[in-house]
């Protein structure tokens, strides 16, 4: 009996030992993700799966246009790494979907987060209901159903349509387009992306575009015109959405790349034409006027613009007087103004002449000096290729004062390019007649160029 007794006694003890003794923690359970709670998003559309480490999440029918930053909720030794919340929505961001967890607790010379992480939550969306078009906020509360086409010089073009569900559901493949008014029809689908399958035409705005679907129309924004249009959508499962009612497209703002005149310092003649190329170039939507350097005013005629907008010619009157003119380019609206010096000149351009200085979009008009800032690159365009060159700066009104100015000119390869040139810092502030000098292999004078025609004035 006293056997059995110690028996339970050793058994007891050696039961208590095994107890106390510290076991080793599992990382996945000191490091978890408790709780996520959006502000925006009911917290039973949030759930979290601990032996999977799934958190789905189901998305509201219309996401706010602000900041989207959940509260969570982290085991005590979890960190974090900082994560793009509101990127969790998009479907083109599929890293943001991704909580990665370290433990803070670790012995390192650097942050956590830095690191690998020991444990990973992945975020499924859901959607609240099935895509549709959202037709109150398209004829009512969206408006603008007036579209602008080619807004811009870069970059694609974007046609937006507001949506209920956006967010969780796959998005469309194809946009066809139908004009109501001349019948074309242009079609945009992610089969046809130069990036391959990996790139869509398709996305979710940002913004106060949250909610709306963004289509890339580049592809087909030079053939589109000003009108009424339908917009079919085709999504991945083959089914079908249209615009419950037309959308407007109008011109945009105008936009100018190139014009076309005789290189010879921005020449133009008297009944001859010339040509602009850029976006929304039509005759409705273009304003082109002369100004000559005591501000008279001559406007212009646009003689033919293209179907879709690209190009424009312009008529210039065969009474056009020997003068320098600045060429002004607006839209009908004055949201846009281009503006260029141009010459009426009776013969060509004198050898080392300079027919052409400052950002050639800086003027609008020719009765005031060109000012420029001193110790920067400024453009300059001669009638000249030579290794070595400088600028002559005569005291517009003291003929007394002279300086020189270094250009680039040694770079230029043919007449007619652009140059650089650089007013050094010790040249005084104010007003000064420029000439070009051409310089021998021992710095000599050995040409100079008439006056360029304009007052320059350094700051």
């Amino acid at each position: 009996m006293k056997y059995f007794v110690n028996s339970l006694a050793w058994a007891a003890l050696i039961a208590f030992v095994v107890a106390c003794q510290p076991k080793t923690p599992d990382p996945d359970q000191n490091l978890q993700i408790l709780s996520l709670y959006f502000r925006e998003i009911p917290a039973e559309d949030v759930a979290i799966d601990q032996e999977k480490k799934l958190i789905t999440v189901r998305a509201p029918e219309y996401l706010p246009s602000g900041e989207i930053i959940p509260y969570v909720e982290l085991s005590g030794q979890a960190e974090l790494k900082p994560v793009n919340w509101r990127g969790l929505f998009y479907g083109d961001c599929p890293e943001c979907r991704k909580l990665e967890l370290f433990d803070k607790n670790a012995a390192s010379n650097i942050p956590a987060s830095s690191g690998t992480p020991q444990s990973t939550y992945t975020v499924t969306l859901l959607p609240a209901g099935p895509l549709t078009i959202d037709a109150t906020a398209l004829a009512a509360d969206f408006d603008p159903r007036d579209y602008q086409l080619k807004p811009t010089e870069y970059g694609p073009n974007f046609f937006f349509l507001p949506f209920r569900n956006l967010h969780g559901n796959d998005l469309p493949t194809q946009a066809k387009f139908t004009n109501l008014d001349n019948k074309e029809v242009f079609i945009v689908k992610d089969s046809d992306s130069p990036n391959g399958p990996s790139s869509s035409f398709f996305f979710q705005g940002a913004s106060a575009r949250i909610n709306q679907l963004g289509i890339e129309i580049q592809s087909m924004e030079e053939k589109l015109t000003p009108g009424r249009y339908q917009v079919e959508l085709t999504m991945k499962n083959g089914e079908g959405l249209t615009t419950p009612e037309f959308v407007t497209l109008k011109p945009g703002r105008l936009r100018v790349n190139n014009w076309q005149p005789d290189y010879e310092g921005s020449r133009v003649r008297p009944g001859g034409t010339f040509l602009l190329t850029g976006g929304n170039l039509s005759a409705d939507n273009l304003k082109v006027e002369l100004a000559d350097s005591l501000g008279q005013v001559t406007k212009l005629t646009v003689a033919d613009a293209s179907k879709y907008g690209e190009t424009a010619r312009i008529k210039l009157p065969a009474s056009l007087e020997y003068e320098h003119y600045v060429l002004r380019i607006s839209d009908a609206t004055a949201r846009f103004e281009f503006c260029h010096q141009v010459h009426n000149r009776p013969g060509t351009l004198a050898a080392n002449e300079i027919y052409y200085m400052g950002d050639y979009l800086s003027s609008c008009s020719i009765q005031e000096p060109l000012f420029f800032p001193r110790d920067q690159e400024n453009y300059v365009s001669v009638n000249s290729v030579a290794p070595r060159t400088r600028l002559k700066l005569v005291g517009f009104q003291d003929s007394t004062k002279t300086y020189f100015a270094e250009s680039e000119l040694r770079h230029v390869t043919q007449v007619g390019e652009s140059a650089f040139v650089r007013f050094p810092v010790d040249i005084p502030a104010g007003r000064y007649r420029v000439s070009l000098q051409v310089l021998d292999e021992a710095g000599k004078v050995n040409q100079e160029g008439p006056p360029y025609w304009r007052v320059i004035e350094l700051k």
